[in-house]
């Protein structure tokens, strides 16, 4: 993590060094990258009407004219993480399932898709509508498990778990966070694993053996 003076000595490189460069060549995807890249700096330093207002100004009109839809939906995404950082989670909402999702799908990029789903359930789960929030992570969890990544399957694995848990299905619960916890331990993230076992002997210490198989069906 960088600290308050490293984050203005890389934003004075972004803005007097690296951008008139590209603003110079007429290189406008590189100019909207280094946007991008300054807008990026705004949000660790916690200034978020700034970020929003170079994501929108700056960024993405230029993938727009491009026509490169790809970063222009992760710039959609990008805003919508604004959005939640301001606590306006019905417009974050709308931004993932209309302008982010759909793209994702189109294009069959299945990992962007699940981390979709998994922001999708943040918004859910805040807005207290568990319905759809236990559809999204679901949704995310059998991508992940399609395309075994690890950081994916315990992340979302974690979160699935414990919502199995809530709608009162320890079984199934416990064969996703022992896949969630298989994928902690590769990534040798043991505060995980120590979360995991203590759901487990909590909730999932008395299950049925035989528990409904999960797949990425």
């Amino acid at each position: 993590m960088m600290h308050r003076g490293q984050f203005d000595e890389a934003l004075k490189i972004r803005t007097e060094k690296e951008l008139p460069v590209y603003q110079k060549l007429g290189d406008i995807r590189e100019e909207a990258i280094c946007h991008g890249k300054i807008a990026d700096i705004m949000m660790q330093r916690g200034q978020f009407d700034e970020a929003l207002k170079i994501r929108t100004e700056k960024e993405l009109p230029v993938y727009q004219k491009l026509g490169d839809i790809r970063s222009e939906a992760v710039t959609h995404g990008e805003i919508a993480d604004i959005m939640m950082q301001r606590g306006e989670f019905d417009e974050a909402l709308k931004i993932r399932t209309e302008k982010e999702l759909p793209v994702y799908q189109k294009l069959g990029d299945i990992r962007e898709e699940a981390t979709v789903w998994n922001n999708l359930f943040d918004i859910y789960w805040h807005k207290e509508e568990h319905q759809a929030a236990a559809e999204a992570i679901e949704k995310a969890f059998k991508l992940v498990v399609q395309l075994q990544v690890a950081d994916g399957l315990s992340v979302v694995g974690f979160k699935f778990g414990q919502v199995l848990i809530s709608i009162g299905q320890p079984a199934a619960a416990s064969k996703v966070l022992e896949i969630s916890r298989q994928a902690a331990e590769k990534l040798e993230d043991m505060e995980q694993v120590e979360a995991i076992d203590k759901i487990l002997a909590e909730h999932c210490s008395d299950v049925a053996e035989d528990a409904p198989e999960l797949t990425g069906e």
